[in-house]
């Protein structure tokens, strides 16, 4: 293969690996691997849970979860793996904020602690 065409082909298979991290975002951020967790592993259940399309919700789980809708769908080490955020803290995002609260309400300055 040419550099030009493998050049053209690394550029390809970079498509789908963002695609793919862009879903597996997308389903941690409507918290899904937690409902599948307790239980809830159908995409009527999580689009219910979440407020979500249930089509949205059945386009994400193909890529990110483990199963299908007629077994149900489990959590793969991809969906319950810490974020950086996590793993920088020990703790989740949401759970740093609730003592830090003052800090979290501050309006933004413009670079000098100005308002």
């Amino acid at each position: 293969m040419t550099g030009g065409m493998q050049a053209t082909r690394d550029v390809v298979d970079l498509i789908p690996g963002r695609w793919r991290a862009q879903a597996l975002y997308t389903a941690v951020e409507l918290g899904l691997p937690d409902f599948i967790e307790a239980g809830r592993t159908t995409c009527g259940e999580l689009a219910e849970s979440t407020g979500a399309e249930e089509a949205g919700i059945h386009r994400l789980t193909r890529g990110v979860f483990e199963g299908s809708e007629r077994t149900g769908y489990r959590n793969t080490e991809a969906s319950t793996a810490p974020s950086g955020f996590e793993v920088a803290h020990s703790q989740s995002f949401y759970a740093y904020l609730s003592p830090h609260e003052d800090t979290a309400k501050r309006p933004p300055t413009d670079g000098r602690g100005e308002g």
